[in-house]
């Protein structure tokens, strides 16, 4: 998310492309480390803790996201594989676990929701902090 500093998404056409890079890159993560080499069948736990991580990330960095409404879609298919690892996930996790988990997903829905609805008109930026629960 850091890389809005780039010279590509300074340009107006250019922020537009931001989102949709770090939702993409969030896919890649996912799909190429837990869902593709089949971690979801052979190691549940450890496919969570990596989609977690991908989704922990964003939830930290959402401040620096340049115009998050854009490429939604690409951020549903994330949150859908990330589902789809807590399916296979689900019957080796505490009801501890289960709780943090669901915050992280909520946060992100929550995000979700405040990139696609409510943006500054001026800037079509969303300012949104949601406290961390370290």
């Amino acid at each position: 998310m850091h890389a809005v500093t780039q010279k590509k998404y300074q340009s107006h056409w250019g922020s537009k492309s931001h989102s949709g890079d770090v939702y993409r890159l969030m896919q890649e993560l996912i799909y190429d480390h837990c869902l593709k080499p089949n971690i979801v069948e052979t190691d549940p736990l450890l496919a969570e803790k990596l989609g977690r991580a991908v989704m922990q990330a964003f939830c930290d960095h959402w401040e620096l996201m340049e115009r998050p409404g854009y490429d939604t879609e690409i951020f549903h298919e994330v949150v859908n594989e990330y589902g789809d690892i807590l399916k296979a996930a689900h019957s080796q996790l505490t009801t501890d676990q289960v709780s943090t988990i669901l915050s992280f997903y909520w946060n992100a829905f929550v995000l979700l929701s405040v990139a696609t609805a409510s943006t500054n008109p001026m800037t079509e930026r969303v300012y949104l902090k949601i406290p961390s629960r370290r």
